[in-house]
């Protein structure tokens, strides 16, 4: 039996014992078949996830991610609208860097 089969075979069963446990209660049998599911069942979900999360990060792996153009790009357009290509110091424009970074340096 598949594990998916196995999840949907235990639901319904977890399921019927819920109804049964609201409509009636359950004995003491009943009532640890119910956290034995149900603790099955947490057992499988995580053994699936954790499937998918190796499935995804070889994938990843393999294929890189397709986003990282797109976000270099971001973050150079970003560096350069952030860059300082000249200070007013006294009524004068200044372009060189050293002079940038001695008016600057108090400011900070």
């Amino acid at each position: 039996m598949s594990d998916e089969a196995r999840i949907h075979s235990l639901t319904i069963k977890f399921n019927s014992l819920n109804i049964l446990a609201e409509s009636v209660g359950l004995s003491e049998e009943e009532s640890r078949e119910r956290m034995d599911i149900k603790k099955t069942l947490l057992e499988l979900e995580n053994l699936k996830w954790k499937d998918l999360k190796q499935k995804s990060r070889s994938r990843w792996a393999l294929e890189g991610d397709e986003n990282t153009s797109f976000f270099h790009g971001i973050i150079n357009a970003r560096m350069a609208s952030n860059r300082i290509h000249g200070i007013n110091t006294n009524g004068c424009w200044c372009s060189n860097p050293d002079v940038i970074k001695s008016e600057a340096y108090p400011y900070l």
